[in-house]
């Protein structure tokens, strides 16, 4: 992406101020919509469990990507709620990636 990551912008003055409050706000809509998306609205329900700055990628015009699901689990319904481990497959994250972009 373009812009990087949440950190490398908000790291770097120049960059920052670029991050007016409705941005910055914006971005903050972005992520909790596809938290709620991976837990509530996708089945298996994703937990990412790392979400930073870091993981938080931004394009050219600012709309917000999730990435990195190396320590995400699944949440299992079907018996007693225990996270499992996702077996993290490029395959596999290019349709999570592609299912965030659409939310």
């Amino acid at each position: 992406l373009e812009e990087r990551s949440l950190l490398h912008l908000l790291s770097n003055d120049v960059t920052a101020a670029r991050l007016d409050w409705i941005k910055r706000v914006n971005i903050d809509k972005d992520v909790a919509n596809a938290l709620s998306y991976m837990h509530q609205s996708y089945l298996p329900s994703i937990i990412h469990r790392d979400i930073s700055s870091k993981n938080i990628l931004l394009d050219s015009e600012y709309q917000t990507h999730i990435s990195d699901f190396g320590t995400a689990r699944i949440l299992r319904l079907d018996s007693s709620p225990r996270l499992h481990s996702l077996e993290l497959m490029d395959d596999l994250l290019q349709v999570y990636s592609s299912l965030l972009k659409q939310i």
